[in-house]
């Protein structure tokens, strides 16, 4: 990705001159900005994945929603499927367009979901793609089905968020009892 270049550059360059008036040119130099790059890449990768992981996980309740009215309207679940990756944008609506080519192609529906959820290893993917091959194995109103499902990803993503805001304190303290001691050390 483009952005990753443009964030280890934009550190890259405080930290070489960080490095070459800390240490001078030479092989402590090379090491420590070499470290310090790799490391800020790390950083940069971890904190992109987590970002793409953030939207999928918002836009799978609604991702749902689209295949429950579009089943309720009567299309079968690979065109639903396909509904979803022309209509939700990324990352959710291409790993659905990539289920519905493999579809296209030949591929069995729940090896395609199947290998999507390995994919991303999120609970409620599973708990989507367990679903969808229990009901296509043993029958049923999957678009009921699917409609629950999504009430239940959005009741526990509203729940996480409500645990998450009672337990800012506790966390902030937790940090701030960390790093208190290193700024005294520094500042004394």
């Amino acid at each position: 990705d483009r952005r990753i270049f443009t964030y280890g550059f934009a550190i890259a360059v405080p930290v070489f001159l960080f490095c070459y008036f800390l240490f001078g040119f030479g092989p402590i130099f090379l090491f420590v900005s070499v470290l310090a790059l790799v490391g800020v890449l790390a950083v940069a990768v971890a904190y992109l994945r987590q970002k793409r992981i953030s939207r999928f996980v918002s836009q799978l309740p609604v991702a749902i929603d689209v295949m429950v009215r579009s089943l309720a309207a009567g299309h079968p679940v690979p065109t639903s499927i396909g509904l979803v990756a022309r209509e939700m944008p990324d990352p959710i609506g291409s790993e659905f367009g990539l289920v519905s080519d493999e579809v296209a192609y030949g591929a069995d529906l729940t090896d395609a979901v199947a290998a999507m959820a390995e994919r991303w290893d999120l609970e409620d993917m599973r708990m989507f793609v367990v679903s969808l091959t229990v009901q296509m194995e043993t029958g049923g109103n999957l678009a009921e089905i699917l409609e629950n499902l999504s009430e239940v990803i959005r009741a526990r993503a509203s729940l996480y968020l409500k645990v998450r805001s009672l337990s800012s304190e506790g966390r902030m303290t937790g940090w701030m009892l960390t790093v208190l001691p290193i700024v005294t050390f520094v500042g004394m």
